[in-house]
């Protein structure tokens, strides 16, 4: 058995299914919930190992969301899809620009997923680093747009690390 992810994302059919197949493909469980309230049931009932987080998903009112995440997520680690919000109390392992990158994505989970004969089994990729424990900062994908909170300054958040953009 994989890695169980819990995926919070907006009622587009596409995005559930392709998002879940891919996922399915590289040995995770996966349940997909669309509302913020069968996510804070699933997650108050249940252990999962990654917590999958899309902006169009998550409530306008979002620091009661978070800080239910934060109460109940034993340990989840959390990705996120689309424009962080600036203070958000979670540390991200990864943040997805959309449109989502499946390829990308699947190459991101394939070290802690155990598929026969597949991707990397998780005993030879070892334990994930959390953001915390690293001085690395989490997975960008291409175009994604840092965290402000995690960043500390307006230049970095917006991805140009001081560079002006022509």
């Amino acid at each position: 058995m994989g890695p169980k992810v819990l995926a919070l994302i907006e009622n587009s059919i596409g995005v559930r299914l392709t998002l879940a197949a891919r996922l399915m493909d590289l040995g995770c469980q996966v349940t997909v919930v669309t509302t913020p309230e069968e996510f804070r049931e699933r997650i108050r009932g249940d252990v999962f190992d990654w917590i999958f987080l899309e902006d169009a998903a998550v409530p306008p009112s979002h620091h009661r969301f978070f800080a239910h995440l934060a109460d109940h997520r034993r340990g989840a680690r959390v990705v996120w899809c689309g424009k962080v919000p600036r203070k958000a109390p979670v540390s991200m392992e990864a943040v997805f620009a959309k449109p989502l990158q499946y390829d990308e994505i699947e190459r991101f989970f394939s070290p802690w997923t155990s598929v026969e004969g597949g991707v990397h089994k998780a005993q030879e990729a070892g334990p994930p680093v959390s953001v915390a424990e690293s001085n690395t900062p989490p997975h960008r994908a291409k175009g994604a747009r840092g965290n402000p909170a995690e960043t500390g300054n307006r230049e970095d958040a917006t991805g140009t690390k001081g560079d002006k953009e022509q």
